[in-house]
């Protein structure tokens, strides 16, 4: 993820959640399988991460700089 910095210029991106990934040790999420989306679930105005995945909705809220999967 990178931040916008509000000039049309980005931030460098960094990790911020490992539990959505390609790899078996960020989850083993695969795009044709486990559809993953941004959405602004809680109100606060910051886009949360989405996914679904085989067993539920995975969710990991937008706490500004860093996410949060519980």
């Amino acid at each position: 993820m990178a931040h916008n910095l509000g000039d049309g210029t980005f931030e460098q991106a960094q990790l911020v959640c490992r539990g959505f990934g390609y790899n078996d040790d960020a989850g083993a999420w695969r795009v044709g399988h486990h559809p993953r989306f941004l959405a602004d679930i809680t109100g606060d105005g910051r886009v949360d991460i989405i996914g679904f995945g085989g067993p539920g909705v995975y969710v990991a809220r937008n706490l500004y700089r860093r996410f949060r999967t519980r």
